[in-house]
């Protein structure tokens, strides 16, 4: 069965394939690094979200925010307790490093998604069988779209693995309002290519005011942050200027005090919660099918062919040979004693 390309991942023109207009990513982060970062948000986002604290992907990535250092303060703790002490990275570090494997990784679990949901509704074979295929679909397509290999397989098996990926993990990678941001754009321009379809794409427009939507709470909880900011923002300022407002507007920050509050506690429950557990993922099956995955990987890195590979593409698939004949190699020593 051939796998239509996904239009997120249609070519865009030559900027789009120029390798050099990549965000650059931190040379001191190795692939081990990444897939320990990797593991460490997914462990925190979802004992956050479990804990009824209102993240969202903006509140994540905003470090501006208190919220979202404290996020990443817990990062670095599970963090921490995964990778060696020599290899301890601090949040803002692994921020940043997040932050750069972010548009890569995103436009490849968009794309990856929506082939997904194809695939499900055509074909009645199993679920890893059709992972699979998927995966090596939209690999081709982002190689075609990018001019370079994604990079970042390891920690995008780890997510759409993850028993709550689509209800927790997903939303706070590629929400819903940003599929139909893109949708309306699109509409946009072929509204104004054919102005006949305007009145069409209004009335569609109209219909769907009125469809409920899923990510409520998501975009409630963006509002309340940044209405949190503004308050405080506007508290400074008249604050310099020795402005005295009426005691309705000094109840209103004061109600937003107390939900930031609250908030923040519920995040130092959270990491209270993370900590007292052992390292390993919320549910046995998980560990399981990221144990089956790694091994899969590594033979798929073992067996691949480095014929049409870039240059630094087959330094990277060299490399992570070795690691893994290295660790095969530890483990069996580690039988044997």
């Amino acid at each position: 069965m051939v796998l239509q390309q996904p239009p997120s991942m249609a070519r865009k023109g030559s900027k789009s394939c120029d390798v050099n207009a990549r965000k650059s990513l931190p040379k001191e982060f190795n692939a081990n690094e990444q897939e320990w970062l990797s593991r460490a948000w997914i462990k925190v986002a979802n004992e956050t979200v479990q804990h009824d604290v209102d993240l969202t992907k903006a509140v994540i990535a905003d470090y501006t925010q208190e919220m979202s250092k404290s996020f990443w303060e817990l990062v670095e703790k599970e963090y921490a307790n995964i990778a060696p002490k020599k290899r301890f990275r601090e949040a803002e570090a692994l921020f940043s490093q997040w932050d750069a494997m972010l548009p890569d990784l995103t436009d490849f679990l968009g794309a990856f998604m929506h082939v997904q949901e194809g695939v499900d509704e055509r074909t009645g074979q199993d679920a890893e069988n059709n992972r699979e295929m998927v995966l090596t679909s939209v690999r081709k397509a982002f190689y075609e779209k990018h001019d370079y290999e994604f990079q970042y397989e390891v920690t995008t098996r780890l997510l759409v693995l993850h028993g709550h990926w689509r209800d927790v993990l997903k939303p706070l990678l590629i929400p819903d309002d940003e599929g139909r941001d893109e949708e309306e754009d699109g509409r946009d321009e072929t509204t104004a290519e054919d102005p006949e379809s305007s009145n069409d794409s209004t009335e569609k427009s109209e219909s769907e005011e009125f469809t409920p939507r899923n990510d409520e709470s998501e975009s409630d909880s963006s509002s309340d942050c940044q209405m949190y900011e503004s308050v405080e923002a506007l508290k400074a300022k008249e604050a310099d200027k020795g402005v005295t407002r009426p005691r309705s507007e000094q109840s209103s920050e004061n109600e937003d005090d107390s939900t930031d509050r609250q908030r923040r506690q519920r995040l130092n429950a959270v990491g209270d919660a993370i900590f007292r557990s052992e390292m390993q993922f919320s549910e046995a099956i998980s560990a399981k099918q990221v144990e089956v995955m790694e091994r899969q990987l590594d033979w798929e890195i073992m067996t691949r062919s480095g014929e049409g590979l870039s240059d630094e593409a087959a330094e990277y698939i060299r490399l992570q040979r070795a690691q893994i004949l290295q660790k095969i190699r530890k483990q069996s020593e580690e039988v044997q004693d």
